[in-house]
């Protein structure tokens, strides 16, 4: 990219920005007037479900005008997002059958209405924090100064950690994963969520072994990023087809999708671009085999002693008569209503806690054994918190747009600025950047994407911690291995 159009890039940024700027300003006005009886109607909670996704599609379009990246991790991010945040409301705004979205049959219109117009105040404060931190980020410059065997080495450095990583944590990952998977292949999937039967208290060491197992799939992508043989990344593939097919069978849905769209995204950054359209149409048509399987999966989970029979049945009634992408959507937009409910919570029974969810996810980094066994997860961790209050005999979840609400409620929403341009920041990924940088900010952004999807329905603390043990502290090894590597060569 020449000088003329990183200036033409800036421009058209700038030009988003103040768009942006607008936007919000019309939407504060809007939120400042209270919303009277004569607007309960279903016709204002679809006009504001239709700004939603209109706001969506122009923060998927810009930032691939600004960045040339239409498959980054920002658009996967922001898009897999509004499904969870607001999927069963739009299910109803495309009048879809109202089994889809039954959760909200229970819910007055005034709620929803106040949740719509939220999330269109979030979508366009992420995306402006977003575009300002592309603005003000400097031009990357292309350095050939680093040597095929500088490269070589850093390679060789990533690929002893990611070993390393995935050596300690396989016999956990995988002992969890196929025990889970024998459980319900046998006896169903329903027996892996039966409290009545199955221990849920867990001992000091079964949390330290869960805690190594989190480590082998950010290994395995720190291998897939660093290889530089092209033969070896078939068998990486392989590999991730095995894992992805054992969450399939495992029932665990959420993270077979994750690792799909994190190894599409790897493959197309590492391995082989999608150049054409016949690629897209593949995928597209594997991606709906795959939701039908998950759907099935849904459906089956809570029975016991099910047979292959009975499962292909239940696929094949889903495959044809069921539609599989709507189910999946339906399903994932249970997550928006932690955001009703806590505006229906906030501030009328508890105060706005002004950011202290957010400085209490960072601060739940450290140790409780260094602070005199204190810990500040419980200020974090409003899944927990949600479920107390609303006396629930299970775990609701939670989101982004909660928590911000939760933190800040309307008027001091600007300060999801911050948090669309940290997730920018984690997202954010350029092949044109110095090659040693390029190779394992690759692998950072696939592990934070494999990281935050996988804490769609929950609060920022859990991408935090996760950041921290799965990111920074491997890339720190990764650095000190490169530097020992690097002394010794010489």
């Amino acid at each position: 990219m020449n000088i003329n159009d990183k200036n033409k890039n800036k421009i058209k940024n700038l030009n988003y920005i103040y768009i942006y700027i607008l936007i919000l300003l019309s939407l504060y006005f809007i939120s400042s007037i209270s919303i009277s009886n004569s607007m309960q109607d279903d016709i204002y909670i679809n006009i504001f479900t239709g700004l939603s996704v209109f706001i969506l599609v122009i923060n998927v379009l810009s930032y691939y005008q600004i960045t040339q990246s239409f498959f980054g991790g920002y658009n996967i991010y922001l898009i897999i997002g509004y499904f969870f945040w607001n999927g069963q409301s739009l299910l109803k705004l495309l009048n879809i059958d109202e089994k889809y979205y039954r959760s909200l049959l229970s819910i007055d219109n005034t709620s929803i209405l106040k949740a719509e117009l939220y999330l269109c105040l979030f979508l366009t404060i992420f995306h402006l924090g977003a575009l300002v931190y592309i603005y003000f980020k400097p031009n990357c410059i292309i350095k050939l100064s680093k040597s095929k065997i500088e490269i070589s080495m850093y390679n060789k450095s990533i690929r002893i950690v990611a070993l390393l990583l995935m050596i300690t944590s396989a016999f956990f990952y995988f002992d969890t994963l196929v025990q889970n998977a024998i459980i319900s292949s046998q006896m169903g999937y329903g027996r892996l969520y039966n409290y009545d039967q199955i221990a849920v208290v867990k001992t000091s060491i079964e949390n330290i072994f869960e805690y190594l197992a989190a480590f082998f799939v950010p290994g395995l992508i720190l291998l897939y990023i660093s290889t530089e043989n092209q033969k070896h990344y078939k068998y990486l593939n392989l590999l991730f087809m095995v894992i992805i097919a054992l969450n399939l069978v495992a029932g665990t849905r959420n993270g077979a999708v994750i690792l799909i769209v994190v190894l599409l995204w790897l493959r197309h950054n590492f391995y082989k671009e999608f150049k054409n359209l016949k690629i897209f149409i593949i995928v597209f048509f594997i991606g709906i085999f795959l939701i039908t399987i998950l759907n099935t999966i849904s459906l089956t989970r809570n029975m016991q002693q099910i047979t292959i029979d009975y499962f292909i049945g239940i696929f094949m009634n889903n495959l044809t008569n069921e539609n599989p992408i709507i189910k999946l959507i339906s399903d994932m937009g249970n997550s928006g209503l932690p955001l009703i409910w806590t505006m229906d919570l906030v501030p009328s029974i508890f105060h706005y806690k002004l950011g202290l969810s957010y400085l209490a996810s960072f601060l739940a980094i450290i140790p409780s054994l260094l602070l005199n066994g204190f810990s500040l997860t419980q200020e974090a961790n409003l899944a927990e918190w949600l479920m107390k209050v609303k006396n629930m005999n299970y775990g609701p979840g939670y989101s982004l747009v909660a928590e911000l609400y939760y933190n800040f409620g309307w008027m001091m929403s600007f300060m999801g600025l911050f948090l669309g341009a940290f997730f920018c920041k984690m997202l954010y990924y350029n092949k044109k950047e110095d090659k040693l940088k390029s190779i394992l900010n690759g692998g950072f952004v696939a592990i934070f994407m494999y990281i935050s999807l996988m804490s769609s329905r929950d609060s920022l603390y859990l991408i935090i911690r996760n950041s921290f043990y799965l990111i920074l502290l491997p890339g720190l090894v990764i650095k000190l291995v490169y530097a020992m590597l690097s002394k010794f060569h010489k």
